[in-house]
């Protein structure tokens, strides 16, 4: 997987979308909709993306993503607006089983926790790809809720401390981290259905 990975994610990426913001929507169009990129690189690698996490089982799925995360890290693919990320992560939730959503938004929360330490940025970029997939997942993810929710809140606010900080050199970029943060949380409160948005309110007042 360290190989087949990072080459269907190389193949998924067209350079020259990413560098023109005028074509950067077509990252997110269905490829069944036009019958001449069916068999283009980018057609058939987005089609073994889909199947290859599809037929991916609970066990297996880390096997996968820890590729795809460590080509996100060097290919610089977290910086704002990290438009590839989030159409990669998107696909991959769309593709597996909904009751596996929560172990995807898991890993990028472990993600986000070994880079603590990383640029504002790289911050942004993986709280903004949260922000993006956590609503698609949000019904799922059933008893990690509160778990979820008590890292994000963790991340705000170790953030908020930093920024209070001497340490902290940019402090614009640390407010705009902590605005991905909460945006996250809300997009993926707004996903709850209500007997778990009243398991969340209580267990917010309290942190």
């Amino acid at each position: 997987m360290d190989k087949i990975v990072p080459s269907i994610l190389f193949n998924l990426q067209e350079t020259d979308q990413l560098d023109e913001p005028s074509k950067s929507s077509t990252l997110f169009t269905s490829f069944s909709d036009d019958p001449s990129r069916e068999e283009s690189p980018k057609a058939l690698s987005d089609r073994c993306l889909r199947e290859l996490m599809g037929k991916a089982s609970f066990g297996s799925l880390r096997a996968v993503m820890e590729p795809v995360l460590k080509h996100m890290d060097l290919h610089a693919h977290w910086k704002p607006p990290p438009l590839f990320a989030i159409h990669v992560f998107k696909a991959i939730i769309y593709s597996i089983q909904s009751q596996n959503s929560y172990f995807v938004i898991q890993e990028l929360i472990n993600h986000l926790d070994s880079m603590s330490t990383a640029d504002a940025v790289i911050r942004i970029g993986i709280a903004t790809v949260l922000s993006n997939i956590v609503s698609i997942a949000g019904t799922s993810i059933g008893p990690l809720l509160l778990s979820i929710f008590n890292s994000l809140l963790k991340h705000l606010r170790t953030s908020v401390d930093f920024e209070r900080s001497e340490k902290c050199k940019d402090s614009e970029a640390e407010k705009m981290y902590q605005e991905a943060l909460i945006n996250a949380m809300g997009d993926f409160a707004n996903a709850l259905p209500d007997y778990q948005k009243v398991r969340v309110l209580p267990f917010m007042h309290f942190q």
